[in-house]
């Protein structure tokens, strides 16, 4: 009982943080923007058709699953405004604390509180991305699924979860693979191998995983059935099966443009080095085999996926981080203290980088509390400089970044009277226009994580700084302003 009490109080104060953060910060990039905008077209333009054909006939926008994006429309209906988006996202991250208590107590193991602790001490806890994206519900589902069969061993129910949290974002499909292992080695072990009984056996686990996966992903996409080119046409395949593409995938370190960490599996969870210290420590405590089989079946799942995309995102590896703790959860030797102090040495080398993604979250915040001053500043630059119009905008100041989306249909201009727009997504890169002239604004934040490349060579006039941002005129062949 004590437990319990404990564990909600950690529950609660992590959620009045994550609250803070979600609701308190009211600040978004350029992702959320999109996903908003959309979001309220559909509010707008399809749920008033009614919610059975607005989830029939919802594609896979972006993507991502159509039930996703009723979900979402649902949502700001219900509660009149948009920054309800990130709730399902808030409601997910801290789901997964829940989820993971939930399977240790159920099972009984030795290990709940420390693979929670773990949990916590992972950078993927803490982050603040993209907080109305499809990453954590879609993940949350799918671990749901993991969790059903892990306590239940209801292999159906649980891979028709895994089936809608892939059908939301295709790469959990690698949970698939925890379930299946283990209800094929345990089957193995109970009954003696023999190569007739042992083909079947697999094949009808295959399959009867393969039709839960099927129907649920199905019921996030019902388009599957009636337009399945349109489903199939979201998706591409690029591979790039190389050493350097794995290295990247594993230990890579990127913020992508807008500050929204990007990197590889192990900035998520556990350093490479810590990751050595775990397998020791899963000898040590007699962690089951099927389920350490299980995991690393959904790890080279995963590694296959990203490596088939030559474009890779970090939460794609989200299904390899989130089952990690459960290889704790499962020890079957008691070794307390061994655990807690691994526990500690994770948060020891991963504490730096949660405190910088926080510290650029606020950062973030800080500076669109002084949007309004500093546009009123570039106007008056520009007035200054006697720019009449530049053919395009190059913005990585963040000043386009909107505050507040109570308005969802933003004006892309600065002013009524400026004959130049400020894109709100900020990703248009120009190819080819000989000798334009390109706007070019740049914020200190983002310029601390990346190298912008757009003066060599070029004629370059400064038209000054408005407190933190950094103007500039540039002449030259478009795509020569690259980051």
């Amino acid at each position: 009982m004590r437990s319990n009490s404990l564990f909600a109080l950690v529950v609660v104060v992590y959620a009045l943080f994550q609250f803070y953060v979600y609701f308190g910060l009211k600040v978004y990039v350029p992702d959320e923007i999109i996903f908003t905008q959309k979001i309220s077209e559909l509010v707008n333009l399809e749920l008033p058709k009614g919610l059975f054909r607005f989830w029939v006939t919802q594609d896979n926008h972006l993507g991502y699953g159509a039930i996703y994006w009723v979900l979402q429309a649902v949502i700001v209906q219900w509660s009149g405004t948009v920054t309800a988006t990130r709730l399902i996202s808030y409601l997910s991250v801290i789901s997964i604390l829940i989820i993971l208590y939930v399977i240790g107590k159920k099972l009984k193991s030795k290990y709940t509180w420390e693979s929670v602790l773990l949990w916590l001490t992972f950078p993927m806890a803490w982050w603040w991305g993209k907080l109305n994206g499809p990453e954590y519900i879609s993940l949350v589902i799918g671990f749901l699924g993991v969790a059903l069969y892990l306590v239940t061993r209801k292999i159906l129910w649980s891979t028709m979860l895994v089936g809608i949290s892939t059908g939301i974002k295709l790469n959990n499909v690698a949970f698939l693979m925890l379930p299946m292992i283990m209800e094929f080695w345990e089957d193995m072990t109970i009954n003696r191998w023999d190569w007739r009984s042992g083909w079947q056996k697999l094949t009808k686990i295959v399959l009867g995983c393969l039709m839960g996966l099927a129907i649920g992903m199905v019921v996030a996409n019902p388009i599957i059935i009636t337009n399945g080119s349109q489903f199939l046409s979201k998706f591409k395949s690029d591979s790039s099966f190389t050493l350097r593409h794995l290295l990247y995938i594993l230990n890579g370190y990127y913020w992508e443009w807008d500050a929204v960490f990007s990197g590889g599996m192990s900035y998520w969870s556990l350093k490479m080095t810590v990751a050595v210290v775990l397998v020791v420590i899963l000898v040590l405590i007699r962690t089951r085999k099927e389920v350490v089989i299980g995991v690393v079946g959904v790890v080279l799942a995963e590694l296959f996926l990203c490596l088939k995309n030559a474009r890779f995102l970090g939460w794609y590896t989200f299904p390899v981080v989130v089952v990690i703790p459960l290889l704790v959860l499962h020890g079957q030797k008691i070794r307390h203290w061994l655990v807690v102090l691994f526990v500690i040495l994770n948060l020891v080398t991963n504490i730096g980088f949660i405190y910088q993604g926080w510290k650029m979250k606020l950062w973030h915040y800080q500076n669109m509390q002084k949007k309004k001053e500093v546009q009123a500043c570039v106007v008056k630059q520009l007035e200054s400089s006697k720019i009449v119009r530049v053919d395009y905008t190059v913005d990585y100041s963040e000043i386009g970044y909107y505050l507040d989306l109570s308005v969802v249909a933003a004006d892309k201009r600065l002013q009524d009277d400026v004959a130049f727009n400020l894109l709100v997504d900020n990703q248009f890169r120009p190819k080819t226009a000989p000798q334009s002239s390109c706007l070019v604004l740049v914020g200190d934040r983002l310029a601390t994580l990346n190298r912008f490349v757009f003066f060599e060579n070029k004629e370059v006039r400064n038209l000054g700084r408005c407190d933190f941002v950094n103007l500039y005129l540039v002449t030259a062949k478009a795509d020569s302003i690259t980051l």
